[in-house]
């Protein structure tokens, strides 16, 4: 489970959670997740959740999101600052889907309470259904820049854009999804700034790696935002712990590995296949 996308689709508003559809879309999932012999999720947090839907622990495996640590790293210029022509010292960037789920239209009232400052630019950079409903919103707001959804070859020149990443969310979405985006964004060693409580597995993913505000506030992220570009020294830290943390947590090799330890685990395997 990716994200728990019924239970999203209410806390967004997407879905109407009574009635006959909101039960049937509950019986489709709890038959999916009690369908096979595991089932997996990404965080410690979304694993409770399956056990809640009807999974004996035993039979839950916490399979993580990786990062591409070795193609995704920290570059000291980008080659989108001249592509662009971004003048300004700093840059907040949000580079994913565009939806209902994660609540990036707050970006825009965040990006306008910072609007007197001169040495920051906004970028939403991404596409989806709510993009031309931002752009509309975002008319006047002259330190906010849309661009295009840009390709995977050139991911870790638009990762070191950003002085800081940001990442927003729905307040009723937390602990149903974990944006796999946030590896990413940790390797390219860069702070972030994400909306979302203390108490939840994305704020246990990034602590000490940036700031965790209250959800769908947009003052509470004008304000970290503030603070991680006007103290050089927490955002170096920050940084930092951003890469480690990916490293710790992100390699591929090693969540592939245990992921393959499970599956001989399983299956009764005493060894790996390639010794066979």
């Amino acid at each position: 489970m990716q994200d728990f996308e019924v239970e999203a689709g209410f806390a967004t508003k997407q879905m109407d959670s009574q009635g006959l559809l909101a039960r049937l879309a509950f019986k489709f999932e709890k038959l999916c997740i009690n369908a096979f012999d595991r089932a997996s999720s990404s965080s410690p947090e979304m694993c409770r959740k399956l056990a809640t839907k009807g999974r004996e622990p035993d039979t839950i495996y916490e399979f993580r999101n990786w990062s591409d640590i070795e193609n995704i790293y920290p570059l000291e210029n980008s080659s989108y600052r001249t592509e662009w022509g971004i003048k300004t010292q700093h840059v907040a960037l949000y580079s994913g889907s565009i939806a209902q789920k994660q609540g990036i239209d707050m970006l825009i009232d965040v990006a306008k309470s910072l609007s007197a400052r001169k040495d920051i630019t906004f970028i939403i950079c991404g596409n989806g259904p709510n993009r031309a409903m931002l752009e509309q919103a975002a008319i006047g707001t002259d330190n906010l820049l849309f661009r295009e959804l840009q390709p995977k070859e050139r991911l870790n020149e638009l990762l070191n854009l950003a002085t800081i990443h940001l990442l927003p969310q729905k307040a009723d979405a937390a602990d149903l999804l974990l944006p796999s985006k946030l590896t990413n964004m940790l390797a390219s060693g860069r702070p972030v700034v994400a909306g979302t409580a203390s108490h939840t597995g994305l704020a246990r993913e990034m602590k000490n790696c940036g700031i965790a505000v209250e959800p769908e506030n947009p003052k509470a992220m004008a304000h970290a935002i503030e603070v991680l570009m006007d103290d050089a020294n927490l955002w170096k830290a920050c940084a930092k712990a951003a890469r480690a943390r990916a490293l710790e947590i992100g390699s591929r090799t090693t969540i592939m590995d245990k992921l393959e330890h499970e599956f001989h685990q399983f299956a009764g395997s005493q060894s790996p296949i390639s010794e066979r």
